[in-house]
This record gives C-alpha cells, sequence and structure tokens, in this order.
C-alpha cells in the first residue's frame, strides 16, 4: 500500500503505522501534519482519544468456553500493567527517547495514569461516537447499543 500511495495509485490510506513511503519519497504526506496538536484538540473538546485495537473471538471459539473472554481480559490487563511499567522505568529506560519521561508526565496530566484505558465502561463515549459516526455517515444501517457489540462478561469492566 505504501508503494502505491507513493506512485499515486491510491489517493490515501488510513493506519496506524506510518507508510515506509512516507519517510523516503517526500510524495507522501499526512493528512494533518500537526497531528498531535490536531489530537490534543479534539481530545480537550471531546475527551475522546480513538480507541486503537479491538480483540475478537470467533463465536464458536467464545460458545465453546465463555469464562475465555473474561479469562483473555484480564490477560490482557495484566499486559497493560506491566507496558506502563516499563513506560514509567526510570534509570535505564526500556525505550530510546530522551524525553521519554517528560512526554509521559505531560501525557499522563492530560489524559490520566491509565491513558490506554481497557473495557467497555471506560470507552463508552468512545464506542458511542463512533457508532453515531457510523450509522451518520451510512455505514451501518442502525445504531446498535454498546452492550450489543459486546460478551456480557465484559461489559461491566
Amino acid at each position: 500500500m505504501a508503494e502505491m500511495l507513493a506512485r499515486g495509485e491510491v489517493d490515501a490510506i488510513y493506519h496506524a503505522q506510518v507508510p515506509s513511503t512516507y519517510y523516503t519519497t517526500g510524495r507522501v504526506k499526512r493528512l494533518f501534519e500537526n497531528y498531535v496538536e490536531e489530537d490534543l484538540k479534539y481530545f480537550k473538546e471531546e475527551g475522546i482519544f480513538p480507541i486503537m485495537h479491538l480483540l475478537v473471538l470467533r463465536r464458536d471459539v467464545y460458545e465453546g468456553d465463555r469464562k475465555l473472554t473474561r479469562s483473555l481480559y484480564d490477560a490482557f490487563l495484566q499486559a497493560k500493567d506491566l507496558a506502563y511499567e516499563e513506560l514509567r522505568a526510570t534509570g535505564a529506560n526500556v525505550f530510546m527517547h530522551p524525553w521519554l519521561d517528560y512526554e509521559v508526565e505531560r501525557v499522563t496530566k492530560l489524559m490520566g495514569r491509565d491513558f490506554w484505558p481497557y473495557g467497555v465502561k471506560a470507552n463508552r463515549r468512545t464506542l458511542e461516537k463512533f457508532l453515531l459516526y457510523m450509522h451518520s455517515q451510512g455505514l451501518i444501517p442502525e445504531r446498535p447499543n454498546v452492550e450489543d457489540l459486546f460478551a456480557p462478561e465484559v461489559v461491566d469492566t
């Protein structure tokens, strides 16, 4: 996709990862060059920072062991807590960033200690806005309830 974008075969791509051709060709640009400022503005106005990932189980796997949903959710929570510990470690940083402590502190002040919240409850506002956009743009015929999209084992988390 990155090569197609650089050659002009596609007009745009929407992806969490920066296309490799952004750094190499000079032809690929961001839609918003000041994307951090745009993200901050939207977060301050709406209280929303877009969700990055969802975990999906095939229905037959879920129905075969309904406890699996909660077990996976808890495992991902533990992994996130470990990632936060590494991010906040001082002395010998895991990540090569000269101002990592400053950045983590800045983000924490703005978004709270858990700036990547997991669970339906913590992300309800974002999920409702997402469904509103999907419906208003004609991508889904009706707006479902948020609870209808998730296994009941994790809805109240």
